[in-house]
């Protein structure tokens, strides 16, 4: 029993310091733009359309990546404090697997939609660049 309450403080210690050291990564990509695009001369089209679906979409993984690290440090705080108890360790693991299982199905599904369009759409040797920038003739 003691054995298990040093390393789980371990763990959490060693998670702070790595959190610590990584502080500046979380900055790097920002959600930063309006989630409703702006229409050229007040007129929307069909391209300001399809931006504002893609504005939602970006905005929605960036969202469910924080409310996951929020679900993860909430299973985290419940297991600590669980105190032995079997019923709140299981489920503070029901917690850690059906979150990491949720972002796993998010990301995995943005990648696929994301390697299908890079590998179907024609482009020759930009093939590989961001296919879901919204060109519009503007």
């Amino acid at each position: 029993m003691i054995k298990i309450k040093y390393s789980l403080i371990f763990f959490f210690i060693i998670s702070l310091f790595i959190t610590a050291l990584t502080r500046g990564v979380y900055a790097v990509a920002p959600f930063d733009k309006p989630i409703v695009p702006e229409c050229a001369n007040g007129i929307c089209g069909y391209c300001d359309l399809i931006a504002l679906v893609n504005n939602i979409i970006e905005f929605l993984i960036y969202f469910s990546v924080i409310v996951a690290t929020l679900m993860f440090v909430y299973a985290g705080f419940q297991y600590l404090t669980a105190g032995g108890k079997e019923e709140k360790i299981k489920n503070a693991h029901k917690i850690f697997t059906n979150v990491f299982m949720g972002l796993v199905f998010v990301l995995a599904a943005f990648l696929i939609v994301d390697t299908v369009m890079k590998t179907f759409l024609p482009g020759g040797e930009t093939k590989f660049g961001p296919w879901n920038e919204i060109k519009c003739g503007n």
